[in-house]
């Protein structure tokens, strides 16, 4: 059993305490003062429930994604469970104060705001795109154990210990079974050549493209950069991937295709690769050399590449100043812009407090491009608190709902220039795309 703290780009899950009743928005879920949803599946007898504390682990399968979508699957780890530590709330309704409602034994499923778990509890540089058109983050867990790290630290050692004695019974297993003769290297690498290319001997300074497939010896894939579409590339010599991989890499030419078998100790070794592999297992590679350049060749791909990047963000950043102008007329808006570029125009005035800089908001949104397309909103979810003037959010939300008074409705339009710029954000925002907002002021929150 492999001990997997859970990330997210670096992070771990759960959720809260005071109950509420139930909601429209999620029936037959119930909601926490915070905001977390949550729906318990099985229970335990409450009297003799076990929670987690200081200094233990939640041990659970868990999986996690979109409503309709999973992006994450405790069942595809070796040991199929994520071993969590217990942490105490870092704000309402994030992902420790949903785990702190539930006690060994427990089944639930719970929901929480994916802006605040990614870009606050996993630190992320933005929300997955799945995310964004309900701005929610289903969890479905199982607790099976609540452990202290004295526990969790001696499974892993008599694991250990057997995965070292399993995988010589492992190599031994496959190479009859595939009838690998004579393929072993000194180093202990297994090699053996699928199909011979002409091109280009590896060496020391070139650069090598390929494709590569990495997967465990009971055929499970762990990787693979065809399914990906994106090959592996680097200068040979410098550390890539597993040390078995760099010495098979170092024996290829140009469109040689070969199977490698790598042991532990030329792969990831008695540690492993938590929550994807487990101490002392031997990996299965296929490799196909796409490609073996020079510096030289390399570094003019790589200039031809920047260049035609450049050429297209030029065209989309010349393109952006039409774009809004006939949107400006098209939808006859009369005011006048900002000194930043931003429009905008009021639909209702507010008759409540002024927003203002450092204070923290509550709004409703809708965002799409100026084409009509959506790309988010909090529309019948719950709305978005943030603070003000605080770089939270893009500069044109800055600017625009301190405009506001609470009850106040508007329309912001909001040139790229104050929005993402040159960045792309997710599928649907281009750079340099002028983006539109209706917007709603519902509170400002007292602290």
């Amino acid at each position: 059993m492999n001990w997997n703290i859970l990330k997210t780009s670096g992070v771990l899950i759960l959720l809260v305490t005071f109950f509420v009743g139930c909601n429209n928005v999620h029936p037959g879920f119930e909601k926490t003062e915070s905001g977390i949803y949550y729906q318990v599946i099985s229970q335990v007898d409450s009297l003799k429930a076990m929670k987690a504390d200081s200094g233990e682990f939640y041990v659970m399968e868990m999986n996690y994604g979109t409503v309709d979508s999973l992006l994450f699957k405790s069942e595809l780890l070796p040991d199929q469970m994520v071993k969590m530590p217990f942490r105490k709330k870092e704000f309402g309704g994030d992902v420790w104060e949903a785990l702190s409602l539930f006690s060994k034994g427990d089944s639930a499923h719970f929901i929480i705001r994916a802006d605040s778990f990614f870009l606050k509890t996993t630190r992320a540089p933005e929300i997955p795109e799945i995310f964004l058109k309900d701005n929610e983050v289903h969890f479905h867990i199982n607790i099976t154990n609540i452990q202290t790290k004295e526990e969790i630290d001696a499974e892993q050692a008599a694991f250990v210990n057997a995965r070292k004695y399993a995988e010589t019974i492992e190599i031994a297993k496959f190479i009859a079974e595939n009838n690998w003769t004579n393929s072993t290297l000194e180093s202990g690498l297994y090699f053996n050549k699928i199909k011979s290319g002409k091109g280009r001997k590896v060496k020391a300074g070139l650069f090598l493209t390929f494709d590569f497939e990495i997967s465990l010896l009971d055929g499970k894939t762990i990787y693979s950069s065809i399914q990906a579409s994106y090959p592996g590339k680097f200068e040979y010599g410098k550390n890539f991937d597993t040390k078995g991989l760099m010495e098979g890499l170092g024996r290829m030419r140009q469109g040689d295709e070969v199977e490698l078998l790598i042991p532990s100790a030329l792969a990831f070794g008695e540690g492993g690769r938590p929550g994807m592999i487990d101490p002392y297992t031997p990996l299965h590679y296929f490799v196909r050399l796409i490609d073996v350049s020079t510096k030289a060749e390399n570094d003019a791909e790589a200039e031809a590449k920047r260049k035609a990047e450049e050429a297209q963000k030029m065209a989309l950043k010349l393109q952006e100043a039409s774009v809004l102008a006939k949107y400006i007329a098209d939808n006859e808006i009369t005011v006048e812009p900002t000194a930043s570029g931003l429009y905008f125009i009021s639909i209702l005035e507010g008759d409540g407090e002024q927003a203002v800089a450092g204070k923290k908001v509550k709004v409703h949104y809708s965002g799409t491009l100026l084409d009509g397309t959506p790309f988010d909103s909090s529309v019948g979810k719950e709305p978005f608190e943030f603070v003000l003037g605080q770089n939270q959010v893009i500069k044109g939300w800055d600017e625009g709902i301190a405009m506001l008074k609470v009850g106040g409705k508007a329309t912001l339009i909001i040139p790229s220039s104050i929005a993402y710029g040159e960045r792309q954000a997710g599928k649907i925002i281009k750079a340099y795309s002028p983006l539109k907002f209706d917007v709603e002021l519902l509170e400002i929150i007292k602290e």
